[in-house]
């Protein structure tokens, strides 16, 4: 076999390899689209899926002494707010506990409002009728953006 026979098939050797190459590259790439995809459907189910334990806030009158009232969310919040006793309001600001729910759950500028509240010394249903204010002031704002 001649030299030049020889380069033509180590050529065409090549040329082989490059193609299944390619191939395998193509593969890849439609795999990693599949994958990809199946992560963004993983994480969309995630949003819809029932509230975590943690990230329902359970309404309480002192420790261990749940007063039958939770909120898995803004609305829920709001609603439970205008019910629940003024004792379990004192008792859950005065911890800071609606601060570290709020932040929990992103609510970053009710949890300023809410931690300005605290320094107030409100009690009572004066307490409740600020509270109730600060969640519909930012409810507002956030709605006109």
């Amino acid at each position: 076999m001649s030299k030049v026979d020889e380069v033509f098939r180590t050529i065409e050797a090549l040329q082989v390899e490059l193609n299944r190459l390619r191939q395998v590259e193509i593969d890849y790439l439609k795999l990693l689209g599949e994958h990809e995809a199946l992560l963004a459907q993983v994480e969309q189910e995630k949003t819809v899926t029932a509230p975590r334990r943690e990230e329902v806030f359970y309404f309480s009158l002192g420790v261990d002494r749940f007063t039958g009232y939770s909120a898995a969310n803004l609305e829920e919040f709001f609603k439970a707010l205008t019910v629940v006793p003024a004792q379990s309001l004192e008792f859950h600001l005065s911890r800071g506990d609606f601060e570290a729910w709020l932040r929990f759950i992103g609510a970053e500028k009710l949890v300023s409002a809410f931690g300005a509240l605290r320094n107030e010394s409100l009690y009572g249903e004066n307490l409740r009728k600020r509270l109730l204010e600060a969640v519909q002031s930012i409810s507002s704002d956030e709605g006109e953006q």
